[in-house]
């Protein structure tokens, strides 16, 4: 697990919020590298409020650590979103090309 936690601790473009949250995903994953999460999910694990849990979500997003998916219901609307985090940054083809 070091291995895959260290990329994230040596990111100097994430905030501390960043790495904490990305830190408790990567522990509580069962193969250390990726997982899927709903929001709800985490929320217990912090003093944050949804928002602000919102906003570190979308830093990692925008570093390549986290995607979104929608998933919905058996007529095919949408119920709610998942996030899949990965432990390290993944081009993300909804987002503007990194230089």
């Amino acid at each position: 697990m070091k291995g895959k936690l260290e990329t994230v601790m040596n990111d100097t473009e994430l905030t501390w919020a960043a790495k904490g949250l990305m830190s408790i995903l990567l522990n509580k994953s069962k193969n250390g590298e990726y997982g899927i999460f709903k929001l709800d999910e985490i929320t217990p694990f912090t003093k944050e409020t949804k928002e602000e849990l919102e906003k570190t979500i979308d830093e990692l997003t925008e570093k390549g650590y986290m995607s979104l998916f929608p998933e919905t219901n058996g007529d095919g609307s949408f119920k709610e979103w998942n996030y899949i985090f990965f432990h390290e940054p993944k081009e993300n083809p909804l987002l503007p090309e990194r230089n």
